[in-house]
């Protein structure tokens, strides 16, 4: 639980988030995917619903979801292949895009 002292506030900005301001960003798929547990002991419901509220819906780069199958915090256990499948998911639709002729990859030193 080391990690819990660090994790205090948001340090990341606006272009992680997803904010973007050019209309050819806004057509980018998700690049942040956040995965909630119900009732996960890790974080409170209250605050997970809160940080969805504030940067769940910021841009279409990022996507939290929760969980509806009652995978545990510790899934890696024995859940490993059904958040396999879910991660399989989010990855097609990261490259899909990838896939379309008229897809052009953004240039690494405008940002």
């Amino acid at each position: 639980r080391d990690e819990m002292k660090t994790i205090t506030e948001d340090k990341w900005n606006d272009e992680v988030w997803g904010v973007e301001t050019k209309e050819e960003d806004k057509k980018k798929a998700p690049k942040l995917v956040f995965l909630f547990g119900q009732d996960d002991h890790w974080v409170a419901d209250h605050t997970r619903d809160a940080l969805i509220k504030a940067r769940g819906n910021t841009g279409e780069r990022v996507k939290m979801v929760v969980d509806e199958d009652k995978i545990p915090h510790g899934f890696c256990i024995h859940h490993s292949e059904q958040v396999a499948e879910k991660v399989r998911g989010w990855v097609q639709e990261m490259i899909e895009p990838m896939t379309n002729p008229n897809y052009k990859m953004c240039d690494r030193e405008e940002h």
